[in-house]
């Protein structure tokens, strides 16, 4: 009898140390370690995930530190040749682990949750080429910082092979494609079948993008302390409104800003 392949579900972290706003902020020691570290350690709690890699580019400062952590915690590092290219780090990752669906977390999100993983990974099962969270700024239920999106190989490697300035189909051609990896699809959602894991809860952010975040969401984890959920960090929030980082500018996913995943 002849096995059938089964392909893996896989969560990508993209990521680097570098950023003008909020320097090495996923480096930044956040509750006893790393930002990113908090994210792994979400996409490994997952249910539905079978497989996490770190991202993180091949000449980058820091990389001894990337590569640390991804000995620390059991995930494969995948070195980036280029950053400005995510669309394709993520497509050369999904291949050469084998996965379908992909799943996309950002680094600078220590909030992410095992939960929403889970949750947008058994919506796509239902049937659909790109589940999400948080399809854009205006048009969110969940916090900043909770970003997930699941989307298959094939929707991946048609966006790699075709967003290009030489074959960009139905618009204009951008570097912003390339570097924000799905911006396509949620530029234009009519084209691929989507589908939007939907809550509604306030506009709070809790990602780090700037300093003035750093302070807010370590003095947020100081009073959670221990291993605190995004549940446990927005109860706090409404108890603390002074810790809060409201959303006040159009910007990309959690992780898009200063070139940051």
């Amino acid at each position: 009898m002849i096995e059938k392949h089964v392909k893996k579900t896989g969560v990508v972290i993209v990521t680097r140390s570098g950023s003008t706003r909020c320097p090495g902020k996923v480096l930044r020691a956040l509750g006893g370690r790393p930002v990113v570290q908090w994210v792994i350690e979400a996409a490994q709690a997952a249910a539905l995930v079978d497989h996490v890699v770190l991202a993180a580019p091949r000449h980058d400062a820091r990389l001894e530190e990337f590569e640390e952590l991804a000995h620390a915690t059991g995930v494969d590092l995948w070195l980036r040749p280029n950053e400005d290219d995510v669309l394709r780090d993520f497509y050369q990752v999904a291949q050469g682990c084998d996965y379908d669906p992909v799943v996309r977390v950002f680094g600078d999100s220590p909030f992410t949750s095992p939960w929403v993983i889970d949750a947008c990974i058994a919506l796509y099962r239902t049937g659909c080429d790109y589940c999400t969270n948080a399809p854009n700024f205006q048009d969110r239920g969940f916090p900043r910082g909770l970003d997930t999106e699941v989307f298959s190989f094939a929707v991946l490697e048609w966006m790699h092979r075709n967003l290009t300035p030489e074959r960009t189909p139905y618009g204009r051609y951008t570097p912003d494609y390339r570097e924000h990896a799905t911006m396509y699809i949620r530029e234009n959602p009519g084209f691929f079948k989507t589908k939007l894991l939907r809550v509604e809860l306030n506009q709070t952010r809790l990602c780090i993008d700037t300093e003035d975040d750093w302070e807010k969401i370590s003095g947020l984890v100081g009073m959670l302390g221990g291993e605190p959920t995004w549940w446990d960090a927005m109860r706090v929030l409404e108890a603390h409104p002074e810790l809060a980082i409201h959303e006040g500018r159009e910007r990309q996913p959690s992780g898009e800003v200063d070139k940051e995943e």
